[in-house]
């Protein structure tokens, strides 16, 4: 017995030791990843993408995605356009490249690029850039935006991954001298892991609703005297927009009162689209 009420004293001054320990060790821990987070690789040397003539990035989002074709492009500038808060828009498509020389025609050589690695993925990084483009390659900013291509022949577009791949964040690139961030993802692609942007898409503005057309002070006593306006609606199959009256889901309806008929016509715009 008295050993017994030893143990259960021992157990007793141990626990609130425990109870104090555990916090402790959970900020240790979310500091050692934080930590983790906070380190990185930079690269900002010089980069081939697959750009259009109109400073979009050529995409594809899916091995078996259908996407138009386009002949070589010429772009020359540095500006890309398609930043978005949630990833980066794309159009989708594949451009032709001539290799001439051992060089490749139909890319665009950007300045302004930085791509940067977590160093938690720093081996997985450079394991997926030796696997595609040899043993030895060191990763660079080139050497990931080769990998974040699919190539079909002499056709190539950017790689996109979608929300409903396996991708995971491993960095993110910055386009435009540092003005656009979009995280860098890795996912399967074609089999294999490849490097790849988020596809972002467009969240339209809210459609404001117009403001009701002032009425002359004749007309709003003439509409506020009458007690016996008129109200006529007829069915139609067709909206004919140079009529008058309000049109309303293929519906006529036209106010009279007395004399005075109110015209109006109301135009409704909206939506979103996520890739």
């Amino acid at each position: 017995m008295k050993k017994l009420i030893a143990m259960i004293l021992t157990l007793a001054l141990m626990l609130p030791a425990a109870a104090m320990a555990c916090p402790e060790t959970d900020a240790q821990t979310a500091a050692v990843m934080v930590a983790k987070k906070e380190a990185t690789y930079t690269y900002s040397d010089y980069s081939y993408w697959a750009l259009t003539d109109t400073c979009t990035l050529a995409g594809i989002k899916d091995v078996d995605e259908a996407v138009p074709h386009w002949p070589v492009q010429n772009f020359s500038g540095q500006y890309v356009a398609g930043w978005t808060k949630n990833g980066w828009t794309r159009e989708a498509g594949a451009i032709r490249t001539v290799t001439v020389n051992g060089q490749t025609i139909g890319l665009t050589l950007l300045k302004n690029v930085t791509v940067t690695i977590y160093a938690e993925y720093a081996e997985i990084a450079r394991m997926v850039v030796e696997n595609l483009l040899g043993e030895g390659t060191e990763l660079s900013a080139n050497s990931i935006a080769a990998c974040a291509m699919w190539w079909d022949g002499d056709w190539v577009s950017m790689i996109f991954h979608p929300s409903y791949s396996d991708r995971f964040v491993v960095g993110y690139v910055t386009f435009n001298c540092g003005e656009e961030v979009t995280p860098l993802y890795l996912a399967h692609f074609g089999e294999e892991l490849r490097f790849g942007l988020a596809c972002g898409w467009w969240i339209p503005e809210p459609v404001k609703e117009p403001e009701p057309a002032q009425e002359t002070a004749q007309a709003s006593a003439t509409a506020s005297a009458s007690a016996s306006a008129a109200v006529s609606v007829s069915a139609s199959g067709n909206i004919n927009q140079s009529g008058d009256g309000c049109w309303r889901n293929n519906t006529f309806v036209q106010i009279n009162l007395f004399s005075f008929v109110r015209q109006c016509a109301r135009w409704m715009m909206g939506g979103a689209c996520e890739e």
